[in-house]
């Protein structure tokens, strides 16, 4: 696996870089949220779904196509679930596998090049894609 992709550690990360660059008054009513949740140890799945879905839009205004296409579920023997993927951005293919840590938070690895690379600037926002397909091709199972 070239690249792993935290997304916990990633919008905090985010969060911390705004606030670092712009003061905490720039932070969204959604980012205070995550934030102070995350500080409490309070789950964040609900306000995490909110963010990768304006990230999904904002992605989306950055005039990019992308879809991400689910080919294969594996199940190891504790019952864990590793989703095989290909993630087209604008005709370019990543070869993916995106799971859920042993801390309950989405990880995607990727095989060979990584859209990170090829699309400098938008982690967040490839980030945020990813997360909004993961959960729903997830609930349509």
């Amino acid at each position: 696996m070239k690249h792993l992709k935290t997304y916990e550690n990633s919008i905090v990360d985010n969060i911390l870089d705004k606030i670092s660059s712009n003061g905490i008054e720039s932070l969204t009513p959604m980012e205070r949220e995550y934030l102070n949740k995350f500080s409490k140890n309070e789950p964040t799945t609900d306000v995490q779904k909110e963010m990768s879905k304006k990230s999904y839009e904002d992605f989306l205004t950055q005039g990019l196509s992308a879809k991400l296409e689910l080919y294969n579920v594996e199940t190891n023997e504790e019952g864990e679930k590793y989703y095989n993927a290909k993630l087209d951005i604008n005709d370019n293919l990543y070869d993916c596998v995106m799971f859920f840590n042993e801390d309950g938070y989405l990880e995607t690895s990727f095989e060979g090049e990584t859209p990170y690379s090829d699309y400098e600037g938008l982690e967040h926002e490839i980030d945020g894609f990813l997360e909004n397909a993961y959960y729903e091709m997830t609930e349509k199972e």
